[in-house]
């Protein structure tokens, strides 16, 4: 049961805009196979009188690309804490095959309230990147997010930033923290 509850509360997270567990097809399809990214999230938050903390680090490697398809090996490392008590996941390996779209998928819903651009610096790489900042309505919640996006970067995403008010509450960050596209 616990177990449903921690995938409720990512969903609800997760809904406010781009998923880091599920990159943006075609970004992943103009790098070299063996390319990888590791990302840190960290997610705290509320649910009743319940509080918890999820700290994630997913490693993300490019294996194939193919007319059709990008496959990427996933490892998650997952150690939360739920009301002073502390739990680490064995690592979870995953092999996604992600379809290459012809178009981009549509945008993250949510009311767009502002937009810029920023570069980041990550593993001595520059990434000239976009940022959007979204408001949603989700089950109850205002979620707000703020999310930088890269065409440089092996799945799109570089950052991400999320908090959400109202009948559970959430903070929630997450970044690419190592880089190392082959050439």
């Amino acid at each position: 049961m616990k177990r449903i509850g921690w995938l409720a509360a990512a969903t609800l997270v997760a809904m406010a805009g781009t998923v880091w567990t599920e990159p943006v097809k075609n970004t992943w399809a103009k790098f070299k196979p063996g390319t990888t990214i590791k990302i840190k999230n960290s997610t705290s938050g509320s649910i009743g009188s319940m509080k918890f903390e999820e700290n994630s680090t997913i490693t993300s490697t490019l294996k194939e690309v193919t007319e059709s398809e990008v496959v990427i090996t996933k490892i998650t490392e997952v150690t939360r804490m739920m009301n002073g008590q502390v739990q680490k996941q064995k690592p979870l390996e995953t092999w996604p095959h992600y379809p290459i779209m012809a178009e981009p998928p549509p945008e993250p819903e949510g009311e767009v309230v502002e937009t810029g651009e920023e570069e980041l610096t990550i593993s001595s790489r520059k990434f000239k990147c976009k940022w959007t900042q979204r408001i949603q309505n989700v089950e109850e919640n205002q979620v707000t997010s703020k999310t930088w996006t890269s065409d440089d970067m092996p799945g799109g995403l570089v950052k991400l930033e999320m908090s959400s008010e109202g009948k559970h509450k959430r903070v929630m960050r997450g970044e690419v923290f190592e880089v190392d596209i082959k050439e």
